[in-house]
């Protein structure tokens, strides 16, 4: 369904539906999309406000799972972290630095998919597909063994 969803989408033939929603609300349904048994255990976070945006919920929600199955997936810990800060959302996991510079992750399919931890490569990908049209921006640092995404709003 999602890999449907974003072929419309870079196809330039899906029809975004944007509409007022909170940024708890994006949040909460991404985790939801994520199907895991007990997200307390490896999300974590609080104060997030209930921010106005206007987005396509379905699509901001699947940019904001995919964000944070990388970040469970390679951190160290299994965890992350998402805290709000200004008009920016982060999502955090401690792990190693990333190897390429993020705008290469950008290209579908870039993963080596011999390498047995990970993906086909379309993660970030998608990420900045969704963001692209939501005139939104991924940025990422890394500071103190801690990987951190910025979807600036």
């Amino acid at each position: 369904n999602d890999f449907s969803k974003i072929e419309e989408i870079v196809s330039k033939n899906y029809n975004i539906n944007k509409y007022k929603t909170s940024l708890k609300l994006s949040i909460e349904k991404a985790i939801d999309m994520m199907m895991l048994d007990n997200p307390k255990n490896k999300i974590e976070y609080e104060n997030i406000s209930k921010k106005v945006l206007k987005v396509d919920l379905e699509l901001f929600a699947l940019a904001i799972k995919n964000l944070l199955d990388n970040g469970v997936k390679y951190s160290n810990d299994k965890k992350v972290k998402i805290e709000e800060n200004g008009n920016e959302l982060y999502i955090i996991s401690k792990g190693k630095k990333l190897e390429k510079p993020l705008e290469e992750y950008f290209q579908a399919y870039h993963n080596e998919t011999e390498a047995k931890n990970h993906g086909m490569g379309l993660g970030l990908y998608i990420v900045h597909e969704i963001l692209k049209i939501h005139k939104m921006n991924l940025s990422y640092e890394y500071q103190e063994d801690n990987n951190i995404f910025k979807i600036s709003f």
